[in-house]
């Protein structure tokens, strides 16, 4: 198969299944010549709502009815909710049945798309430096005092782990997402000046309406950020920041919140810990804001593997760290 001669040479399995217009049960699928499917009928059972009288009437008058429902534009013309309708008039039929015979006439609509969104194009990323590619999203915790719960959103870097910024609260809308990015790039973007090294930042986030809004979008563009959506269920292409909340998630576990300001100091300890003590497996057994300081430093050695992966070497000892000059100059103090 062409698809597998693709892949043999070194292609990734979405860019041939994206360039030869297979699926991948088209791809794995091996007939073995022993079963024949269910072959499609040229008619379809009908009840008459008033005789009750149950006769076989050929498909054409199915497409007939399908095409009288299309033609109305007050009733749904999806074909799953099209196959509803005709079984409410008496047809016997499937929306399977209605979608082929959709196809085979060229009745078959068009799948919406949402307007107004990028979706990302691969799940697996490898920045290659620092604020590349920044991730959001909001988790919720418990305040049993209050007897609900609180959002908390965290911009994380992905390349050195950082949490750029957090913020809590009983409500997380729009204007609380756009001051919070405020902050971002004063306090990092606009130091590290990547918009005139030309360096694209991509902000990804799920489908939340906060991040949905008009407002927050058209915030990204006049700033000059890439925002790009998660696609539904899928939350390993946000996985840097729902691996973080789920470190979060394991560090208030069991803890009693009265009010939001006891989360909330609970939160900036954490935060804290987090960025400059906790040491990180992936960024070469440091805490994030070290691991930015050393990488500055060319003190760490990035080798990249196949599926966007990335291994770090430290070319100091751990023990010869904390000696290191400005070693804590990305320490951070929230608050």
């Amino acid at each position: 198969m062409l698809a597998k001669q693709y892949m043999s040479l070194g292609l990734m399995r979405e860019e041939v299944l994206t360039i030869t217009g297979l699926t991948r049960h088209d791809l794995y699928y091996q007939p073995t010549g022993r079963k024949v499917g269910k072959q499609a009928t040229h008619w379809t059972l009908f009840k008459d709502p008033v005789t009750q009288l149950l006769t076989r009437r050929s498909n054409e008058e199915v497409v007939t009815g399908i095409i009288s429902i299309l033609a109305d534009k007050d009733l749904p013309n999806w074909y799953r909710l099209v196959s509803a309708t005709l079984q409410v008039r008496g047809w016997y039929i499937n929306h399977k049945k209605v979608y082929r015979l959709e196809q085979e006439n060229g009745l078959l609509c068009k799948a919406r798309k949402r307007k107004g969104r990028n979706f990302v194009q691969y799940r697996r990323v490898c920045p290659q430096g620092p604020l590349r590619i920044i991730e959001m999203d909001i988790k919720y915790v418990w305040v049993a005092g209050k007897s609900c719960y609180a959002y908390v959103l965290t911009i994380l870097d992905t390349f050195t782990r950082f949490a750029l910024h957090w913020a809590v609260g009983y409500v997380m809308k729009q204007e609380q997402i756009k001051d919070a990015w405020d902050q971002v790039i004063v306090k990092y973007l606009q130091p590290a000046d990547l918009l005139k090294a030309q360096i694209s930042v991509e902000i990804r986030n799920d489908n939340g309406k906060q991040f949905c809004s008009k407002m927050v979008q058209q915030y990204f563009r006049d700033n000059h950020l890439n925002q790009v959506f998660t696609h539904p269920y899928t939350p390993e292409e946000n996985g840097h920041v729902e691996s973080f909340h789920k470190t979060l998630g394991s560090s208030l576990k069991g803890a009693y919140f009265h009010t939001l300001k006891d989360l909330e100091n609970r939160l900036n300890k954490f935060y804290q810990t987090y960025n400059n003590h906790r040491q990180h497996s992936s960024i070469a057994m440091l805490s994030p804001s070290m691991f930015w300081a050393l990488w500055e430093d060319n003190q760490i050695e990035m080798e990249t593997f196949d599926k966007k992966k990335a291994r770090f070497k430290l070319r100091l000892s751990l023990q010869d760290v904390l000696s290191w000059k400005e070693i804590h100059r990305y320490d951070c103090s929230f608050g």
